[in-house]
């Protein structure tokens, strides 16, 4: 029984250690004005130890025409979603060479994604800058050792940036990417 214990721990610290280590690019912003950073959410519970997802997150930046480089939170993932409840993000930015005054923030032209699978509701706290997502409809997925549901929201941030050589509107993108997956079937961790 020691052993089993021991071996555990090990397998524990392995993990903690790799989490920390990982880091994961989206090919899909390669601009040359985009760079992003994958960030993953700590570990906080022994639940993400045995296996649960923690929530991740991507920065990207951006710069403008007045020179201006904006970075924000463009991308959240939830791996251990449930259907129908209120998932809650907080989108942050900052700004070099210049600051940003809040102008909106509005969901695109095509909200969810894949098109006529997933439905939602969305709210945005300018106040306190959380965007809450609530997913009542989402898109079946059946795949080699997973199954379950997925949805994706499509949201636009807006922002003047002035610096000493102006102002610009900045419309900055913001993804949010949840997974509810089936009795029995791990949560798909990003690699």
């Amino acid at each position: 029984m020691k052993s089993f214990f021991k071996i555990l721990f090990l397998a524990i610290g392995f993990l903690l250690w790799s989490c920390s280590q990982s880091q994961i690019s989206d090919p899909s912003f390669n601009e040359t004005s985009h760079q992003n950073n994958l960030t993953k959410g700590s570990v906080g519970s022994i639940g993400d130890l045995l296996g649960d997802c923690p929530d991740i997150y991507y920065e990207s930046t951006k710069t403008l025409k007045n020179g201006a480089v904006v970075t924000w939170t463009s991308s959240f993932g939830g791996f251990d979603y449930t259907m129908g409840s209120p998932y809650t993000v907080t989108v942050t930015w900052s700004v070099e060479n210049g600051s940003a005054q809040f102008l909106d923030f509005k969901a695109k032209k095509k909200v969810w994604t894949p098109p006529r699978d997933v439905e939602g509701n969305w709210l945005f706290d300018d106040a306190t800058n959380e965007l809450t997502v609530t997913m009542t409809q989402m898109h079946r997925s059946v795949q080699p050792g997973w199954q379950g549901y997925i949805g994706n929201g499509h949201f636009k941030l807006e922002l003047n940036v002035t610096n000493a050589s102006g102002t610009v509107k900045a419309k900055l993108g913001v993804n949010v990417h949840l997974e509810d997956p089936d009795p029995g079937y791990p949560d798909r961790c990003p690699q």
